[in-house]
């Protein structure tokens, strides 16, 4: 863009000033130095509110840990085509998966019968399974790992289906079509 004719800077010269002097905020007051143009009088804002005192609300206690089996805390490996982990609410506290978007297609959402997290291997799994943990047993699905949190579940199972593999440190190890454990909630 070219200009044709120069900028009239002495035209500007009135705004520029009113903007520098004038507040968007009457009720502030402050001394300037400088004069308001035209009164000879400085400018004066009100002064800025006392800053109000916090009241900073007591800790909270947080909440006693909801009732869980023992049976999950030895350790153990789980592989199976498909496994499904089922639980009252608590269960993702003590169940995670692999949550790698780029290998994994993973659906969460809430259904009549509570929350349920579905993940499968993707495209560019390339074989690798989908990997979970329940408290101390590792497990892996190598088509699909299902957890449901159930709002009245009265007790953690696990199934695993389609060539099921269960091996413990001890050197216990089962193979199976099917494999299913049952561990009841402890009572409060």
């Amino acid at each position: 863009m070219r200009l044709t004719q120069p900028v009239r800077l002495p035209h500007l010269l009135p705004l520029v000033l009113t903007a520098c002097v004038t507040s968007p905020d009457p009720a502030r007051e402050s001394v300037h130095p400088t004069p308001a143009l035209g009164s000879g009088e400085p400018v004066t804002e009100a002064p800025a509110p006392a800053l109000e005192e916090v009241q900073v609300p007591e800790p909270v206690e947080p909440a006693p840990p909801l009732p869980w089996p023992a049976d999950f805390q030895g350790s153990a490996t789980l592989l199976a085509d498909r496994i499904r982990v089922e639980g009252p609410p608590g269960l993702l506290d003590h169940c995670v998966t692999r949550s790698d978007d780029r290998l994994f297609l993973r659906t969460v959402k809430t259904t009549e019968e509570g929350l349920l997290q579905v993940v499968q291997p993707g495209p560019a799994a390339a074989g690798d399974p989908v990997r979970g943990q329940l408290d101390g047993w590792a497990l892996a699905a190598l088509q699909q790992l299902v957890l449901l949190e159930r709002p009245n579940a009265q007790a953690v199972t696990v199934v695993a289906e389609g060539g099921v593999f269960w091996a413990t440190p001890d050197g216990d190890e089962q193979r199976a079509a099917r494999r299913e454990f049952i561990a009841p909630l402890p009572k409060r």
